[in-house]
């Protein structure tokens, strides 16, 4: 009787880029839920648009999300001041 089993061996597990530490330090995380929050994306969409943006401009994804962040936090404060009677 041919071996007809359900059994075969596992896939292995294909590290990821969201996978790596790097993918997990606070910067990246918050960056993530910006770009997840800005474009109705899931989170590893997110983290495929911050690689993608650090490759692109030569970054390394610490800094990407660095940058990004420092951007949201620079466009939060100018709303806040342009608004009448918050300065």
């Amino acid at each position: 009787m041919a071996s007809d089993d359900m059994s075969r061996d596992p896939i292995p597990l294909q590290r990821t880029p969201e996978m790596s530490p790097t993918a997990r330090t606070p910067v990246v995380e918050r960056a993530k839920g910006l770009l997840m929050f800005r474009h109705g994306i899931p989170s590893f969409q997110a983290f495929a648009l911050l690689l993608q943006y650090a490759r692109t401009h030569g970054f390394d994804v610490t800094t990407a999300a660095e940058r990004l962040v420092a951007g949201a936090e620079l466009d939060a404060q100018s709303d806040s001041e342009a608004r009448p009677g918050s300065g």
